[in-house]
């Protein structure tokens, strides 16, 4: 897939998008509303955060006493799946009356977009999506930055990638 191609089948949401859906999924889904919360902040990908158990939580060393689960979502006793999840998530989407073309992915998208509009480096926002090359992320991710060229230290004539504000 070229850089081109993957920009334009980028969905992100605006900060306002985002805030209307979380909070619709409070209402419309409420057990799936953290882990909608989850996925907008933190930029995990579906399956990691359907695979977390309790122990990978900081909650568990707060509160010891609760029984871990033995499946994913923080050992939730409920099984979801990927199926599950779209489907909660078209239903707030619709109730959020969000554009329909938004998925479970676009949060992961949304998260980036958003640090990268909030000045954070294309470095630090690979390393938190966990993506194995720069390159990578500025490819995917170049619509929300701007290419700034600095001076030249020590013959570089490099541009350097510089978060739109």
């Amino acid at each position: 897939m070229t850089a081109t191609h993957r920009q334009e089948e980028i969905k992100a949401m605006t900060r306002e998008r985002v805030t209307l859906f979380l909070a619709t999924s409070e209402r419309e889904a409420p057990p799936l509303a953290v882990l909608f919360l989850l996925f907008a902040r933190t930029g995990i990908r579906i399956g990691e955060g359907l695979a977390l158990q309790w122990d990978d939580s900081w909650a568990s060393r707060a509160n010891p006493s609760r029984t871990p689960g033995r499946r994913g979502f923080l050992g939730s006793r409920t099984p979801y799946d990927l199926a599950f999840i779209q489907r909660a998530f078209k239903r707030v989407v619709k109730a959020a009356r969000l554009p329909l073309h938004f998925t479970p992915h676009c949060l992961r998208h949304t998260y980036a977009s958003l640090m990268l509009q909030a000045g954070e480096s294309p470095i630090y926002v690979r390393r938190q999506l966990g993506h194995a090359s720069i390159k990578l992320t500025v490819d995917t991710y170049s619509n929300w930055l701007r290419w700034v060229t600095r001076p030249p230290s020590a013959g570089s004539t490099t541009s350097t990638p510089v978060a739109k504000r």
